[in-house]
């Protein structure tokens, strides 16, 4: 039997450092050392520039821009995405969020007829005071 397969989700990624991003990043990276895990978050703004050089692969799907420099993700209008899902032989799925990138999880895992794990982080009422 081969490795275990495991799909992590997060609304968020680098360049963007905050709590959520550290721990999806630090689970997928630990993972990958025992597993074949890859994480799936939005594209980052062409504007940054910025070139993912993690030890694991890192799925970029479509996304718009959000406040403070964020990306919406748009997982569900990314043909290459889940077509990689779909064809990616995934054991578990593990999602960071409730939002775009976990609702699209949870949907792909009913799907696929696998176990999905959701871990959330955040204290979201005073974000979204935050952001108003």
């Amino acid at each position: 039997m081969g490795k275990m397969k495991i799909l992590e989700f997060c609304d968020a990624f680098y360049p963007n450092v905050d709590g959520a991003i550290s721990v999806a990043k630090n689970y997928t990276e630990k993972l990958n050392k025992i597993a074949d895990c890859k994480i799936a978050v939005p594209k980052a703004s062409r504007k940054s520039k910025y070139v993912d050089k993690e030890s694991f692969e890192v799925l970029r799907c479509n996304s718009l821009p959000a406040p403070e420099k964020y990306r919406n993700a748009i997982p569900n209008t990314d043909i290459k995405l889940r077509k990689h899902i779909i064809q990616g032989n995934y054991d578990i799925f593990h999602t960071h969020t409730p939002f775009g990138m976990g609702k699209f999880a949870i949907k792909m895992a009913k799907r696929k007829h696998i176990p999905i794990v959701i871990t959330l982080h955040t204290q979201y009422k005073k974000d979204f005071e935050r952001i108003k």
